[in-house]
């Protein structure tokens, strides 16, 4: 597959693991370094390419027979739906891959994150690691996507953001992740980024009620703008809305 050029206007953030770390669902970040994106992503020559996906399970061994990624499915099924169908934004999954370290099964906020996104680093593709849980647990809402405006964009999602009991279980974890990889922020505090439409799967989790599994024609328009140079193909479905004025306001 031909390298994917990211040419964006974005401020390049940090990658994971550096001094100034930031990333989206997770600290807030310093204004300072925050552009808003106006992107043009690009392929190199020749036939434009999906955007490639990675998803990497963690496992303690080979022989390991509960390896992480249970919410894997679940995520790439409902990523389907908002962007595909919705956005006609094509992807290409790979087979996963897997980190066999049981130490990074559970991942403690911080460092050991930053380890983790250090495990597999694949030019061209955006790497989704599943873990069990965050320590402590279900820390930002779930799951973050850290962000270089680089082929290396990164996201660390919890299992357990879907499959444990209790409230706050959506379906567009994935999907609202790929939504920051492609330049959109939240409807409120957008981090720099694009803002987002209300009542969508761009709205903040909160962990106690589900984003919606809706998508609207303004995230559309700005994710479809952010991948000139990706494969586009006529979406199949419309969005559910068309801008925050008629979409609504995220559940609380």
């Amino acid at each position: 597959m031909n390298k994917i050029l990211w040419l964006t206007t974005l401020a390049l953030l940090p990658c994971a693991g550096s001094t100034d770390e930031r990333h989206v669902d997770g600290v807030a970040a310093p204004a300072a370094v925050r552009q808003r994106v106006a992107s043009n992503m690009s392929v190199t020559a020749g036939s434009l390419q999906p955007m490639c996906i990675q998803p990497i399970f963690v496992r303690d061994s080979p022989t390991d027979t509960h390896p992480t990624g249970a919410a894997y499915v679940i995520g790439r099924k409902e990523a389907e739906t908002q962007w595909t169908k919705k956005a006609g934004i094509v992807f290409t999954w790979r087979e996963p891959r897997f980190v066999d370290d049981p130490a990074f099964k559970v991942v403690t906020v911080g460092d050991q994150e930053a380890k983790l996104l250090a495990t597999v680093q694949d030019a061209g593709c955006i790497e989704v690691f599943f873990i069990q849980d965050f320590n402590p647990p279900r820390s930002h809402g779930g799951a973050s996507t850290w962000e270089s405006g680089k082929p290396d964009a990164q996201i660390i999602i919890s299992d357990a953001s879907v499959t444990a009991p209790g409230p706050g279980h959506d379906t567009v974890f994935l999907a609202h992740e790929l939504g920051h990889v492609m330049g959109l922020g939240h409807p409120v505090m957008p981090l720099g980024l694009i803002p987002s439409s209300t009542n969508t799967l761009m709205c903040v989790s909160d962990l106690g009620v589900p984003r919606p599994a809706r998508n609207s024609q303004e995230n559309v328009d700005n994710a479809r703008k952010a991948l000139k140079g990706f494969k586009l193909v006529p979406p199949s479905a419309p969005p559910d809305c068309k801008a925050s004025a008629d979409c609504g306001p995220c559940p609380e």
